[in-house]
């Protein structure tokens, strides 16, 4: 129990002393622009990256996130965007998105937090991720495309799981693309009746940026972005840093720039990991925080889990049933012809992988939420 996340701070006298476990996976350092740097990841140019070309664009990323945070503010806004409102983007599919969106909001609702997902990508995959294809709130995104059009409001699927609920998204969705282009501000009115009903709320950005995207930011607190160890990864991080800039200084004063994950690494690959790790901390100088991690590359574990539509820590308890069964049993039912499941031997490294990032999200929203 005492791998959990931290409470929220306003939830703590409501769920009492046991939800109010420490971190053990935070490992916070100050740098001298005041913005905490949590060093626990690794990333590394693709087969055929330089690193020269690798380190230009972080050098790009560096310039127009810290550029965005120096500009002017003018004109009117909006009273503050909900403090645990975090949108997860990056222009390049195939980053994580969806699961990291999946695995953090469920673990915060194990921890006790009251927790909304917000899927805005038309695959909806979180649907699978989370395993409710069949509900019959689920209408392949037209209700919300409705919503973002219209002022509706926003359908949502309760008790996904104990302390989660869904707004579920799909293919529909490209019907509000038109409506969002001249009114990124769609979600943000329509997610406001309903955000003070939960402690956190994270949404899911389809690839490719776009106004779903502006959209997203438009309406969230935070902006977390993962990338993978490949340069069109990091063309994709650029593409968010365009589109944080001028959201920021237009419609969204209040964004802020939670930090980057690292997803799909290999475990295998130490002494790149502690070369990347250091010279991403002197090339990003906190502007662009590495959160804990890296979600460790899986391929077994991260097909098993949509396929059954488990988070990681539930396919942990799987695993762990699994491996608890005696050898003789086994080879007695397999003669039997059972066929037993078998799941991957990574998923408790997995489950720890999301835990240790979770932790850090929940950690820097109770920053902001005092």
């Amino acid at each position: 129990k005492n791998r959990l996340p931290l409470a929220r701070s306003s939830q703590r006298e409501r769920y009492g002393p046991t939800q109010r476990w420490p971190s053990p996976f935070l490992a916070t350092h100050r740098s001298n622009t005041g913005v905490s740097v949590l060093p626990c990841g690794v990333l590394g140019p693709s087969m055929g990256t330089s690193w020269g070309m690798y380190r230009s664009a972080l050098d790009h990323v560096r310039g127009m996130y810290v550029a965005s945070f120096h500009t002017a503010q003018k004109g009117h806004y909006d009273a503050p965007m909900h403090p645990g409102t975090v949108c997860v983007a990056n222009a390049k599919g195939g980053v994580g998105k969806t699961s990291i969106v999946a695995n953090v909001a469920g673990i915060a609702a194990v921890a006790g937090w009251r927790v909304l997902a917000v899927d805005l990508d038309p695959q909806g995959n979180l649907a699978t991720d989370l395993g409710y294809q069949e509900h019959p709130v689920v209408d392949d995104g037209e209700s919300l495309a409705a919503s973002l059009m219209a002022g509706r409001p926003l359908p949502l699927i309760s008790g996904v799981r104990i302390g989660l609920d869904v707004v579920p998204g799909g293919p529909q969705m490209t019907d509000a693309l038109v409506s969002l282009a001249g009114n990124p501000d769609a979600l943000s009115k329509v997610l406001a009746p309903v955000a003070d009903d939960y402690d956190l709320v994270v949404i899911d950005c389809p690839p490719a940026g776009g106004p779903v995207v502006d959209a997203a930011l438009a309406a969230c607190t935070w902006l977390l972005v993962p990338v993978r160890a490949d340069a069109a990864s990091m063309d994709g991080l650029q593409l968010m840093a365009r589109r944080f800039g001028p959201i920021r200084s237009s419609h969204n004063p209040h964004l802020r720039l939670l930090g980057v994950v690292l997803f799909d690494i290999a475990r295998s690959s130490t002494a790149i990991q502690r070369e990347v790790v250091a010279q991403l901390q002197v090339d990003l100088q906190g502007v662009a925080p590495i959160l804990p991690g890296p979600i460790r590359r899986s391929e077994r574990g991260a097909y098993d889990m949509r396929r059954l539509g488990l988070l990681a820590h539930e396919y942990e308890e799987r695993h762990n049933a699994e491996v608890q069964i005696p050898l003789a049993e086994r080879i007695q039912r397999a003669r039997e012809g059972e066929q037993l499941a078998r799941t991957s031997a990574s998923a408790p490294g997995l489950a720890s992988d999301y835990l240790a990032l979770t932790n850090a999200v929940l950690d820097r929203v109770n920053e902001l939420d005092v």
